[in-house]
């Protein structure tokens, strides 16, 4: 609900709580994707989510929220959320994307005479799987 914008794009456009009501008793959905300040593809954590309009959807709403473009949400800030909030999904698309591109890019440089796919794309495996028990982790933070 709202619109979820594109980092060097098309702005996102908040979610309305009063539409999110009306949505999610309306079609009883089993979750629900918000506009509150995240954006797609964002590559940095500067970005932040708009937490005074999340408990306002939360305040009006009893399905378990998603942020998309969730990649670009400070760690600290998602943390927090998913600890003590509605939100039940955080979406890291691009942060593993990233991961992935990286790993490519070295396995192929690696050795300019290798061309099967299948033994270039071993290479991302573990780099991808690593930067996602590095995701994960920090939901429990240092303690």
């Amino acid at each position: 609900i709202g619109f979820v914008g594109y980092s060097g794009g098309e702005g996102s456009a908040g979610t309305d709580p009063d539409e999110a009501a009306k949505f999610a008793r309306e079609t009883r959905i089993d979750a629900m994707a918000i506009s509150v300040g995240n954006v797609h593809l964002q590559q940095d954590k500067e970005g932040g989510l708009d937490e005074p309009r999340i408990h306002a959807i939360e305040a009006v709403t009893e399905v378990p929220l998603v942020i998309h473009g969730g990649s670009g949400v400070p760690v600290a800030q998602r943390r927090a959320l998913a600890r003590g909030s509605s939100i039940c999904k955080f979406n890291i698309g691009t942060e593993l994307r990233m991961a992935f591109g990286a790993a490519l890019r070295e396995a192929v440089n690696k050795d300019p005479s290798r061309f099967d796919r299948v033994t270039i794309l071993k290479d991302t495996h573990d780099p991808v799987v690593a930067a996602t028990r590095k995701v994960l982790q920090a939901f429990k933070g240092e303690n």
